[in-house]
């Protein structure tokens, strides 16, 4: 539905939202970040509707003021909340629903340990048992309530 777009003007953006998303989920659906972007902002993206040309948002970070900042930590967190800005409601609207879909369905193709697994992971290489045994005694599950993390809008709790 859209697709990266690196001559976007959105100085006059008539939506604006949060999207939580990790970052490497967002490099692997738009690839890597800008070079050239906006002041106050260490990553960026800009895209546009595939089916009308004058339809285009923005996914971006905010620097805080007056605190260090290091980007390679922040692109190593677990999550952020983006700025999402786009030219009209109807755009920002139908990309937040778009991306967040594409988010979830990326973090779902991951598998993790359960609390219970890790335990289990744990004891038995406190045992002595090689990682790649132990791997195989584990049972590997989809992340619980993705949903209810990443969907757009994002639900405060």
């Amino acid at each position: 539905m859209f697709v990266v777009e690196t001559r976007v003007d959105l100085e006059a953006a008539q939506f604006s939202s949060k999207l939580r998303s990790p970052f490497g989920i967002l490099a692997v659906i738009f690839g890597p970040p800008f070079r050239d972007r906006p002041e106050k902002c260490s990553t960026y993206w800009s895209v546009r509707a595939e089916a009308d040309s004058e339809a285009f948002a923005e996914v971006r970070d905010a620097i805080p003021p007056d605190e260090r900042f290091d980007v390679k930590a922040f692109r190593a967190e677990p999550f952020y909340d983006w700025q999402i800005n786009a030219t009209t409601q109807g755009v920002g609207m139908t990309f937040c629903r778009w991306l967040s879909g594409l988010v979830i369905a990326k973090l779902s193709e991951v598998k993790t340990l359960s609390p219970e697994a890790k335990a289990t992971l744990n004891k038995l290489i406190a045992e002595g048992v090689p990682m790649a045994e132990a791997m195989k005694q584990v049972t590997l599950e989809k992340p619980a309530d993705l949903a209810k993390k990443y969907a757009w809008p994002i639900k405060k709790a």
